[in-house]
């Protein structure tokens, strides 16, 4: 999260190539690609059906750089061939989980295109949900319906994949946007004050945050990426809430943070390092003071919610070699 220096900021992404024009400088972080690839698949059993919808960005770098140096275009794959070979890799390989298809979409550009160095794939699963499935669906709930679909925003799936030639792929996956809020046992004291603070300790209060989850895994081979990534929301739920009914007391989203990495890294060896952000949207009781008095319902707080975060708190846990 904290912003590092432009300078030679990414030396594993810089040229290995110079201009020789401008032999006092090196270029960084460099490629080209097509961006948001839209892959919709309606799968038919029988009379049942299932739909899966992907966005997937593809950016590439080039063994030369004659595209920079020289303005020749010879070995750029043009982006309507990216976004064409998605279209033809879906329709021949299907739409899985976005590890499989990212990490299958990466080989293939690399073995069909010897002048690629890297293949760089992200795909962000756009979920949607059958009639049926949500508890708060009016007439379908528990009837699940054949073919309808609602989309569900709550929470991204997605995946990055980077392979270069002769190196193991690195797949990091992804969940993000996924709302939460606890509502009890969730204490803010004992923090430095001096003379500029304003909210002043909270034994207790609504602690309502956002999950932003990146972790890498060690391997690719193997993995039922489906599961794992369900295992991991969980584990980062289950540090958020802790027990059904008792809970656990959450102090600060920092300690959640670490906590929920630590949960993984221990259940899922397979992964090796795990990045967590968890901003915080403050969640205040309204001030009725300056109204005349109203007669409070009973066990109701009425709350003015901001959808701005006003803090954060992020950790980022590595796996350490043996």
């Amino acid at each position: 999260m904290f912003t590092r220096k432009l300078h030679n900021s990414d030396p594993s992404k810089a040229t290995k190539i110079t201009d020789p024009d401008a032999p006092n400088y090196r270029m960084g972080d460099y490629g080209y690609g097509k961006q948001g690839v839209r892959v919709f698949q309606l799968k038919k059993e029988g009379p049942v059906h299932s739909v899966t919808e992907y966005e997937v960005n593809s950016h590439m770098r080039l063994r030369t750089h004659k595209e920079y140096y020289e303005a020749d275009n010879s070995d750029i794959i043009g982006s309507d061939v990216q976004e064409n070979t998605v279209y033809a890799h879906a329709q021949k390989h299907g739409l899985h989980t976005p590890e499989e298809f990212a990490l299958t979409l990466t080989q293939h550009f690399l073995e069909m295109y010897e002048q690629v160095e890297e293949s760089n794939v992200t795909v962000k699963e756009l979920a949607w949900d059958r009639f049926g499935e949500q508890e708060r669906q009016g007439y379908y709930k528990d009837k699940r319906h054949n073919h309808a679909f609602m989309r569900n925003l709550n929470i991204t799936h997605s995946c990055e994949v980077v392979r270069k030639r002769d190196c193991p792929p690195l797949l990091i996956g992804t969940l993000y946007g996924l709302r939460i809020v606890k509502t009890a046992r969730a204490p803010f004291t004992g923090y430095v004050k001096g003379d500029m603070f304003s909210e002043g300790d909270m034994a207790d209060r609504i602690l309502c945050t956002e999950v932003n989850a990146r972790w890498q895994y060690a391997k690719v081979d193997g993995i039922d990426f489906a599961t794992h990534w369900l295992k991991v929301r969980d584990l980062i739920l289950r540090s958020f809430a802790g027990d059904p009914v008792q809970g656990d007391v959450t102090t600060s989203v920092q300690y959640v943070a670490y906590n929920a990495e630590r949960a993984v890294l221990d259940v899922l060896p397979e992964v090796c390092s795990i990045s967590i952000s968890l901003p915080n949207y403050r969640h205040f009781p309204f001030d009725f003071s300056r109204f005349p008095p109203i007669e409070p319902k009973a066990d109701v707080i009425i709350v003015n919610p901001s959808d701005t975060p006003i803090g954060i708190g992020y950790a980022h846990l590595d796996r350490l070699e043996n």
